[in-house]
C-alpha cells in the first residue's frame, strides 16, 4: 500500500484554524512593539551661538545626517544631507554641498547646481526658540 502524499482533510483544518486564532494575537504582539506616534518624532536643539554667520554647522537627527545654517536675513535652514538622486550622502562645501557618488552639486539653498541632480535637497523644519536652535525630523506615519 502507498502512503498518502497529501495531508488528511483534518490537519489542513488545523492549520487552517490555529491561523485565524493566532491572527489576532500577532497582532497585538507588532503593535506593541512599535514605537508610539511620538516617539516617531525626534527633536534636536543647538545652542544658538552654535550658528554663527552663514557657517554650515552638521547634525544627525534619527540617524540622518543634516546640516544648518543661518540665513542673511536670520532665518535658520536645515536640509537632509542626503543626495536627491540616489540618496548618497552630501557635503558641505564652500559655496553649497556636493555629492561625490555621482559628482552633484546643490547651492547653498539645496536646489541642484550640477550634475545628475533634478530635485533640490529635502529641508527639515527649524526654528529658534527660547535662545536654541530646534531641529525636528518626522517619520511618516506607517
Amino acid at each position: 500500500m502507498k502512503p498518502n502524499a497529501y495531508p488528511s482533510r483534518r490537519a489542513v483544518l488545523r492549520i487552517v484554524v490555529g491561523a485565524i486564532m493566532a491572527t489576532p494575537l500577532l497582532a497585538a504582539v507588532v503593535r506593541y512593539l512599535q514605537p508610539p506616534a511620538q516617539a516617531r518624532r525626534r527633536t534636536v536643539r543647538l545652542m544658538r551661538s552654535e550658528l554663527l554667520g552663514t557657517a554650515v554647522h552638521t547634525a544627525s537627527v534619527m540617524g540622518a545626517a543634516v546640516a544648518l545654517r543661518r540665513r542673511g536675513d536670520g532665518s535658520i535652514v536645515a536640509f537632509d544631507l542626503a543626495c536627491t538622486h540616489a540618496g548618497c550622502p552630501v557635503t558641505p562645501v564652500a559655496n553649497g554641498f556636493h555629492c561625490a557618488c555621482h559628482g552633484g552639486r546643490f547651492d547653498a539653498e539645496g536646489a541642484p547646481a550640477g550634475g545628475p541632480v533634478r530635485r533640490p535637497l529635502r529641508t527639515i523644519a527649524a526654528y529658534d526658540e527660547d535662545g536654541m536652535v530646534v531641529v525636528r525630523m518626522e517619520t511618516s506615519a506607517s
